[in-house]
């Protein structure tokens, strides 16, 4: 069975993003992620993942 992943990664227009989680009773403290790297980067809190376009 082949999965996506590419299906939870955000695309996103800059070089930096912000995360503070997903719903106020489970959201964790802001951190700002860098995406120069090209490759995806996950959210060390929630594990969300982003990728610059």
């Amino acid at each position: 069975m082949a999965l996506n992943f590419e299906l939870d990664i955000n695309y996103i227009e800059g070089d930096t993003v912000s995360c503070q989680g997903v719903d106020s009773h489970d959201s964790h403290p802001k951190v700002f992620l860098d995406l120069t790297s090209g490759g995806v980067v996950a959210c060390p809190y929630c594990g969300a993942k982003f990728k610059k376009k």
